[in-house]
């Protein structure tokens, strides 16, 4: 497996700071000057870019990690294919990885628990997964806010985002 770039092979994402350990970019959104590890890619098994895809676009939105990565669920969850456990699980594992890409496998593998029609090798749809992985976890949460509020819209009992006029 291909190592991480570091320093000046870094990609065009680099803003700043480029240390042995990794690539270093600043949050845009950050009014400091604390940078942040970018995560490694995904490996494509079998037609997969369509998950990959659509776990790269949710990782890089901070407040879908963070509700990702909370300890609350971690530590009441009792389902063994949970969907919000297996991304915790790929997130933290593309963070801290020095590898160059890691295999969505433990994500991969519980697909078939909410997503009837998928046939691993067959080419999927991002949008579509993307609706499944939100009513499902729509289902996981206490309230649909939590949701609601990473992306700036209504969370409806069929998983679909209706936008809010601001």
């Amino acid at each position: 497996m291909q190592k991480r770039p570091t320093g000046s092979e870094c990609s065009a994402y680099s803003i700043k700071r480029n240390k042995s350990d990794g690539c270093e970019i600043l949050d845009p959104d950050s009014e400091t000057d604390s940078p942040r590890h970018t995560h490694c890619g995904l490996i494509n098994i079998k037609m997969t870019c369509f998950l990959n895809a659509t776990l790269q676009a949710l990782f890089h939105v901070p407040a879908f990690s963070e509700f990702v990565l909370s300890e609350e669920h971690e530590k009441k969850c009792l389902h063994s294919s949970c969907l919000r456990c297996a991304l915790r699980v790929t997130l933290t594992s593309m963070v801290s990885s020095t590898e160059s890409a890691i295999s969505p496998s433990l994500v991969l593998a519980i697909l078939p628990d909410f997503w009837e029609e998928f046939i691993l090798g067959e080419q999927q749809d991002a949008h579509e997964l993307l609706i499944k992985f939100l009513c499902v976890l729509g289902k996981q949460v206490s309230s649909t806010e939590e949701l609601s509020s990473i992306f700036g819209g209504v969370l409806d009992r069929r998983g679909v985002f209706q936008c809010i006029s601001r």
